[in-house]
């Protein structure tokens, strides 16, 4: 009778532990999601370098849990990797890739074990998460809370949550993807998220008229209405793959009669998208030699020019700022982990490989004029999409 208690008493005390060890994780990836802002002071400077502190017990996870055995990690390993490896061969911000790539890397390896312990409960979590940053972005945009700042040159814009008005970019289509996803799990809570993220979404970015995100937004929409039609999965894979072809190879197609047409006659836009067009131009030139396949490396130094006041150390096209940094190799290694997500959306519910085309066709587009991968959104979307075919909808 003792022994049976014994062992009664060690489940429970397991069981606790788990319980604990998952909110610890949980309660981690919590706080890598909190955006660096210049109005948090020193508590900004402590999100910068908290996933370095992060990443040894990351590794520790990795390496204990085995999880370099799955498979789809390993494009995301040699992807960090090879940045490292172009920012130190170029003398350029190795501290920076180290700081950024540690968050990066622990985001991932804190989803995945998330998802290894309870993918269902993980996938509510996560999608609270976003609702709740969706609502705080909100709120700083109809209280102006968090003050002006100063980017790009630009002087007194207004700040919000997640930093300037764009920054939008980069968790707006994973939020949808979370809260639509949250539906299928529990169609009450799913539903209530879904309609907060809508709301909240919708209003910032037409009221900040972010086109990126508009056009993003209706994209999705667009391609969850045409899963009603065309289901077939490999006619969407080679739809993802003529996607990612076009986005990549369009900051090369500037200027010419093509791309007018494209710009003008369809898009109604001027034809240097805001300038844009003239940043891509300057990267291209910039990139000579063996520039092409390393990069320039991370924190390169190099500065983009609209007239006398706008200077930026970006492209504004996500493709052509990989290529810029880290060369074709990188570009090549992000591109494969965009349609490796594709390519495992093997969920037996139609909707939820519908959901996941959805955000990663809006995601390709989007990073045309701009850049979304320097947040963990990504990272855990990344993550996340990984477990799509292993999360019951039912109990």
């Amino acid at each position: 009778m003792k022994n049976i208690n014994s062992k009664k008493k060690i489940i429970k005390l397991r069981i606790k532990l788990e319980s604990t060890y998952y909110y610890v994780l949980f309660f981690l990836l919590s706080i890598l999601c909190i955006p660096n802002n210049f109005v948090f002071g020193l508590f900004n400077t402590m999100l910068k370098w908290i996933p370095v502190v992060f990443f040894p017990f990351c590794l520790f996870v990795f390496f204990s849990k085995k999880l370099y055995k799955k498979r789809f990690l390993l494009p995301f390993c040699v992807l960090l990797i090879w940045q490292t490896f172009s920012t130190v061969i170029n003398f350029t911000g190795i501290t920076g890739i180290v700081a950024r790539n540690a968050k990066f890397f622990s985001a991932v390896i804190i989803t995945t074990e998330l998802f290894d312990k309870n993918p269902k409960k993980t996938t509510k979590n996560i999608a609270t998460i976003f609702t709740l940053i969706m609502v705080v972005q909100y709120i700083s945009f109809i209280t102006h809370i968090f003050g002006y700042s100063y980017d790009q040159s630009i002087d007194n814009i207004y700040n919000y949550f997640l930093g300037i008005r764009v920054n939008i970019n980069k968790i707006i289509l994973f939020a949808f993807f979370f809260s639509i996803w949250n539906i299928l799990l529990n169609p009450l809570s799913g539903t209530i998220k879904t309609v907060i993220v809508l709301f909240t979404g919708l209003s910032f970015v037409f009221g900040e008229h972010v086109s990126t995100s508009i056009i993003g937004v209706f994209i999705y929409a667009a391609v969850l209405l045409m899963f009603v039609f065309i289901r077939n999965k490999r006619m969407w894979h080679g739809v993802i793959i003529l996607t990612v072809v076009s986005v990549v190879s369009f900051a090369f197609i500037r200027r010419t009669e093509y791309f007018e047409r494209l710009l003008i006659d369809l898009l109604n836009e001027s034809l240097t998208l805001n300038g844009r067009v003239d940043l891509w131009e300057q990267a291209i030139n910039n990139l000579h030699g063996l520039k092409w396949i390393i990069g320039n490396g991370y924190e390169n130094n190099y500065l983009f020019f609209l007239g006398n006041s706008f200077r930026t150390n970006l492209t504004h096209n996500q493709y052509l700022q990989y290529i810029f940094n880290y060369g074709f190799v990188g570009l090549a290694l992000y591109v494969y982990m965009c349609y490796f997500q594709a390519h495992k959306a093997t969920n037996k519910n139609e909707f939820v490989n519908a959901n996941l085309i959805a955000c990663l066709l809006s995601m390709l587009v989007i990073q045309v004029p701009a850049t979304t991968d320097d947040m963990v959104y990504y990272y855990i979307f990344y993550a996340a999409s990984m477990y799509i075919n292993s999360v019951k909808l039912s109990d």
